[in-house]
Parts: C-alpha cells; structure tokens; sequence
C-alpha cells in the first residue's frame, strides 16, 4: 500500500512539474517614457529607456486620417493630451500585434487616454479577446458619448463608415468615387457604427434588425458592444 503511494505521489510530482513547465500567457508589464509624436487617434510613439516604441491604444479605434474630417479631430485630441507627455503604458496579455506595435493602455498623469478618446467620441469600442481587461469602461464610455452626441455620434455629421470597414474597403476617401462598372456600395444601415442589433449571449451572434430571425433571448446592443462580447454577425442580412 505505502509502495503504491509512493509511486502516485512520484507521478503527481512530475506531472506539477511539467505544468509549471508549460508555457503561460504573457505577463502584463509597465512601460514609462515621454510621448515624441502621435500618428493618429490611437497610435503614438513613446520613446522609454529601452527604445522608442510605437504603440496602438488597446480597446479603441479611431478614424482614419482619409476620414475626414473625423481622423484629423481625433489625432488632435490625442495629440493634445500626449505629446510631450510622461506616459504610463500598461500591456495586455498579449503585448505586441503583428505588426510589432506595442498593444497598450496610456495614462498621463491619473488621466485614462484611451478611457478620455473614446468618451468624447472620437473613437469607437474595438477589442480583440484576450486583450479585454477595460471592456466595460469603454462601453460605458461609449455608451455616454453616444447619448450626448458628441465626435463621431454627432447627429448633424455622424461617422458613416467605421474605421475597420473603411480599412477593410481599401482606405477609399470619403466620397470617392468607385472605379467605372462597379455598382456603387454602401455600409448596410443596420451595420453601421452605432446600430442597435440583438445579440444572442448563448451562440454570441448578433443580427441587424430587419433580418427577420428570431431571437427570444437577445439583447438590445450596439454593433461595438455585440463584437466586444465575442459576438460575429448573423448570415441573415
């Protein structure tokens, strides 16, 4: 019996140790230094004692400077509050994108930058799991930037087009003309930034109103909310 024993616990003991062993996310670190230039919205240079490092606000996506005249309001905002600032860059669990920009949340002072640019609505909420640590403060800033109408939620000059899908469309400017014998397109109104969809928290799809599946349990979501929960759209619409 005892011999027995033993031998569990010999192997529970190699087993722990090839655990321990086993490769585990990235630890979050902090990274300080003083902000030299700002590219737009939502990626900054911070030159640390390590080297300048190019990084890209976690959780936020602001307009393209082609976006006119949205990109250029939110790469002032930023530029306003960091450059030439001491900068605190907190990283996610995963630290860099493939780019090898570094994946960060900015702080000056106790001021939250990427919390501060989506409030005042110059961006909108993207996130990409695992990197999701303030996905709640930003919907909620979202959420009041929104309802107060302000940057890209301004009613009288909204943001047709998010950043994502104008990148995704090949940077068009907008307004630009599509090339002769092509249907012109247009972002379905029910997708574009902002719209309410029904998110379903058990399949995590999202459908546009108007596709005309049914949905008993869903929630009423923005399309940001629905995709910064996990959420993809239906094949409905």
């Amino acid at each position: 019996m005892l011999g027995s024993l033993s031998r569990i616990f010999r192997q529970v003991a190699v087993v722990g140790a090839f655990v321990l062993c086993l490769p585990g996310p990235a630890l979050a670190e902090t990274l300080t230094g003083r902000c030299v230039s700002v590219h737009d919205g939502d990626t900054v240079t911070v030159q640390t004692a390590r080297g300048r490092e190019k990084v890209r606000l976690l959780g936020i996506d602001t307009p393209e400077l082609a976006q006119a005249p949205w990109g250029e309001r939110a790469r002032l905002f930023t530029d306003r509050l960091v450059r030439g600032q001491e900068v605190r860059v907190e990283t996610d669990v995963q630290p860099r994108d493939r780019y090898g920009r570094l994946l960060g949340y900015v702080y000056v002072g106790e001021t939250f930058v990427n919390l501060e640019v989506i409030r005042s609505g110059q961006a909108v909420l993207l996130t990409y799991p695992p990197n999701v640590r303030h996905v709640e403060a930003f919907t909620a800033a979202q959420t009041e930037a929104r309802t107060k109408g302000v940057g890209v939620w301004d009613p009288k000059e909204p943001l047709t087009v998010s950043p994502k899908a104008f990148r995704h469309g090949g940077g068009r400017r907008a307004g630009q003309a599509k090339p002769e014998g092509r249907a012109p397109e247009s972002p379905a109104p029910s997708l574009a930034p902002g719209a309410t969809v029904r998110f379903n928290p058990r399949s995590h799809k999202f459908h546009p109103e108007g596709c005309g599946h049914p949905c008993g349990s869903c929630e009423p979501l923005t399309v940001e909310e629905a995709k910064a929960r996990g959420g993809v759209a239906c094949k409905h619409r």
